[in-house]
């Protein structure tokens, strides 16, 4: 089924592309949006074919508009709908950067439904990290819930037995972010554990020295071993290098740009965002 959308919802569909925009616009003065328009501004963020359409069309970033415009609302009723954006657009770099930046603006609030998706081990490991960004991003806006925001991470990372290498890794992350040296236990703990994935932070050392406790390593830097998935890709990737390299030249001469959700010409299966364009 199509939503259909009035404005000065409507309006959001013809702003497309969010990378020609730079700064964000201004929504609210231009359009003239208001607390009455929420209900619809949260259908819109979270408007499946919208999400999903062609990459090169205006409606594909409608919802990255609307998910802006309820952020600088600050509306709490958008809390616990933009919450299922994490794992509907699980691996889209637009939504793991730009959700946290919205639960910032919409305020503490958000903690107790960030809290109860990031322990809801249902949802895929990478979709729960938006949460923690998001706890992150309100405990160093909000120093009155700074710890509040700390101890629903460091809860979290005690779980580390079962939260995969990365979800660990992405969580010490967050910590170390938010300067919370009093978790440096639970970081330890998790590390002895040997399962944090020491590509996202580094090792203990590393961690110690972003904390300020050491300056420099006394140990050299542990050698990354490549799981048999890496590999794969690996090999996938030089099987199509020169196919990779014509189809860029091909891309570079006619200045087309690749859309939001557009796969990567390397043939790896991810987003073009999430792979080449790093």
């Amino acid at each position: 089924m199509i939503n259909t959308y009035i404005n000065p919802v409507a309006k959001l569909i013809s702003y497309g592309d969010c990378r020609t925009l730079g700064e964000w616009p201004d929504y609210i003065r231009v359009n003239g949006f208001t607390s009455e328009h929420i209900p619809e501004l949260i259908s819109m963020a979270t408007d499946e074919m919208l999400n999903s359409a062609d990459p090169d069309s205006s409606d594909v970033w409608a919802p990255l508009h609307a998910w802006r415009v309820l952020g600088l609302l600050k509306a709490e009723e958008a809390i616990e709908p933009l919450t299922d954006l994490f794992h509907m657009l699980d691996g889209d770099e637009w939504s793991s950067e730009e959700l946290p930046l919205v639960y910032e603006m919409i305020g503490p609030k958000s903690i107790p439904a960030l809290a109860a998706y990031l322990k809801d081990d249902s949802h895929d490991g990478f979709a729960r990290t938006t949460a923690a960004h998001s706890l992150e991003k309100i405990g160093k806006k909000y120093p009155s819930v700074k710890e509040q925001c700390q101890i629903v991470l460091e809860e979290q990372l005690m779980c580390f037995k079962k939260n995969g290498p990365e979800l660990n890794a992405l969580l010490i992350d967050h910590l170390v972010e938010m300067q919370t040296l009093s978790a440096l236990p639970t970081i330890k703990q998790a590390f002895d554990s040997d399962t944090v994935d020491l590509t996202v932070r580094g090792d203990l050392e590393d961690v110690e020295i972003d904390f300020g406790l050491r300056e420099k390593r006394s140990t050299p830097r542990p050698r990354f071993l490549l799981s048999e998935e890496i590999i794969s890709k690996l090999e996938q990737l030089k099987k199509n290098q020169s196919q990779t390299s014509k189809v860029v030249e091909q891309k570079q001469n006619s200045k087309v740009k690749i859309g939001r959700n557009d796969p990567c010409s390397c043939g790896s299966g991810k987003k073009y965002k999430k792979c080449c364009l790093k």
